[in-house]
């Protein structure tokens, strides 16, 4: 009877949420306050418009609300979205809190230009800027797959032994497909550093 009770008056909650958030002049209260809002239609009446109303008013608040934007991520990917979800991340980009948000929101930008909007030299670019942050980071098979589909300009550009800073971490592993790539490319200077590749795992 008690959890019922709770069910049918979950309205009311939600409208206290959202009217605190109106009156709040701190950012971390009305980003949380419209965020709660968002979750509790999302439990209580999935697929609401309701959900994604409240999620990008979090991130008016609150740009770096990084729960928030993953919500309103998986809405628009699920919707298929692409051209606003671009926008989302490429938000989440400028807003990140930490290195890793925006590493994070740089690879999800560069797959979705690459993969669903045929914006191959925006794909590059972020690509690009997260190899600059970290060349070792987890998902280094997906930006060294979009930087080839570029033709190897990309890895031309990080200039003379470029290509080999991204090799300098064995625990990393790149499928055959990205080391004919890297050939490719750098043709005759990776042959000069055989040794380098000999270290290379591929499996």
């Amino acid at each position: 009877m008690a959890l019922n009770r709770a069910n049918e008056n979950w309205r009311k909650f939600v409208a206290k949420f959202v009217d605190e958030a109106k009156s709040s002049t701190d950012r971390k209260l009305t980003t949380g306050l419209y965020l709660a809002a968002a979750e509790s239609w999302a439990r209580y009446a999935v697929g609401s418009p309701e959900i994604e109303q409240y999620l990008r008013r979090s991130l008016e608040a609150d740009p770096s609300n990084r729960k928030a934007a993953s919500h309103l991520e998986r809405i628009l990917r699920a919707e298929r979205r692409w051209i606003e979800l671009a926008d989302l991340l490429a938000l989440c980009v400028d807003a990140a809190a930490s290195q890793a948000d925006r590493i994070l929101a740089m690879l999800g930008l560069a797959e979705v230009c690459n993969t669903h909007l045929d914006h191959r030299e925006r794909a590059l670019e972020y690509a690009q800027k997260v190899l600059s942050i970290d060349p070792a980071q987890h998902r280094l098979g997906l930006s060294l797959r979009l930087l080839l589909a570029s033709q190897g300009l990309a890895l031309r550009s990080l200039g003379p032994g470029g290509v080999f800073r991204l090799l300098r971490f064995p625990h990393r592993r790149l499928d055959h497909g990205d080391l004919v790539g890297l050939i490719w490319v750098q043709g005759g200077e990776l042959r000069q550093r055989r040794a380098c590749l000999l270290r290379l795992p591929l499996f």
